[in-house]
């Protein structure tokens, strides 16, 4: 199933790939982390709340260090196309649902035996 952050993963690869290796790693809690690391360098790594920071970040690292992105056209890396967002879905629940018929009112009063 091709998620949606596996389409804001592809955008990163797609811009950043030339140097940067990115991945998502889910989280009990949220969305996850957003990472990436360079491929020449396996102990330089970013983290990031979402993909935009992650972007930031990755821009500020790469124009410390000079990276040129071989891009013909501007020699920069390939800007990120923003996507859409999923539509919301309705909340689902993996608790099984209850098929048997709603009970029946009765008008009794006092102890039934």
């Amino acid at each position: 199933m091709h998620t949606y952050a596996d389409q804001l993963l592809d955008q990163l690869s797609t811009a950043y790939g030339e140097f940067w290796a990115t991945w998502l790693v889910p989280t009990a809690l949220g969305a996850g982390v957003w990472c990436a690391r360079l491929h020449d360098d396996h102990a330089h790594y970013i983290n990031a709340e979402s993909p935009a920071m992650l972007e930031t970040l990755l821009d500020r690292d790469d124009q410390l260090a000079g990276r040129k992105y071989s891009c013909p056209a501007t020699g920069t890396r390939r800007p990120i196309a923003p996507t859409p967002t999923p539509a919301p879905s309705p909340g689902a629940t993996s608790a099984a649902r209850d098929t048997t018929p709603g009970t029946r009112k009765t008008e009794a009063k006092g102890d039934v035996a």
